[in-house]
């Protein structure tokens, strides 16, 4: 009797294990059943609060469009399928992203591009205080928030192993943030601490480009390789910008899922990309190497 006991408890367990995996795979193909109805490509608007004693010549309309206060006082409207008044805090933007951070985990390849004009706040947007829970930008709680999903996924008999890569596009060239610049025990520099021992170099296969991809722990340690590239990621003043990015930077969260009761495997592909910003020479009166950035950004974003 007490076997018999045994062998059903196992049947059952073995019965819920499988509808466990057919109700995953019915929430996968659903969620981005719904990310595909929303748009593949979706565009948001952001607006920057004005500074101190200054107007605003964009206003918010409604979740869906913002006017524009043209110089003779008319306005124009423009539509998007998002927009963010001055007020809008990080966790606001994020909340709009989220989801796809989870097709990222379900095997789907996702890109988020910050474009702008210069000082526009991209940056913050993106990046924002990495230390501060209230002003983090959408990388941080990206990342943040793919290791939380993989330890709640791993409760299901999941096992992720993510890396990261970080290049910037400096005048048209390629520049990884994260190559060891030498022989030695170093970093780009800084001493190698243990953690950064599973740096290796790979291809990335979307481009003839040799990146560095390290395999991350946590979500602190991906933070800290960020922290490390961000420092090294080319910058300049100019009349409308005192820390005005000077290229494009590229941010990719790789993360393979492997089933260890099925054996499936689902790799995908976070892209987060912060765009220099556009500029008007007159106005940023760029000169000499700040204009030659100026130019090739220009066009690029074209």
């Amino acid at each position: 009797a007490e076997e018999a006991a045994i062998a059903a408890t196992n049947d059952r367990v073995k019965e819920l294990e499988d509808q466990l995996l057919d109700a995953d795979e019915t929430r996968r193909q659903l969620h981005n059943q719904i990310q595909e109805l929303r748009g593949n490509v979706r565009v948001f608007a952001r607006t920057r609060p004005p500074a101190p004693g200054g107007a605003c010549a964009v206003k918010t309309i409604d979740v869906e469009s913002m006017s524009i206060t043209d110089r003779l006082g008319d306005d124009a409207v423009f539509s998007f399928d998002k927009c963010f008044g001055p007020e809008a805090r990080q966790e606001d933007i994020f909340e709009d992203v989220s989801q796809l951070v989870q097709s990222a985990l379900d095997g789907y390849k996702v890109c988020l591009f910050s474009y702008g004009q210069t000082g526009s706040g991209k940056t913050h947007t993106m990046l924002g205080d990495q230390h501060n829970e209230e002003t983090r930008g959408i990388i941080p709680r990206a990342v943040a928030k793919v290791v939380e999903a993989s330890q709640a996924n791993a409760k299901k008999g999941w096992k992720y192993r993510m890396c990261a890569s970080y290049v910037e596009i400096y005048n048209e060239q390629v520049r990884d943030l994260l190559r060891r610049t030498d022989k030695d025990a170093t970093w780009n520099g800084v001493a190698e601490q243990p953690r950064f021992n599973e740096t290796r170099p790979g291809v990335n296969d979307d481009a003839d480009v040799e990146v560095t991809r390290v395999t991350a722990r946590d979500a602190s340690h991906v933070l800290e390789i960020m922290a490390e590239g961000t420092a090294r990621r080319a910058s300049g003043e100019t009349k409308m910008n005192d820390r005005s990015s000077r290229s494009h930077s590229v941010v990719t969260v790789y993360v393979e899922g492997s089933d260890t009761t099925t054996g499936t495997i689902r790799t995908g592909r976070l892209h987060l990309i912060d765009l220099a910003g556009s500029e008007r020479v007159a106005r940023s009166e760029a000169t000499g190497d700040r204009l030659k950035e100026a130019q090739h950004i220009n066009k690029s974003l074209s």
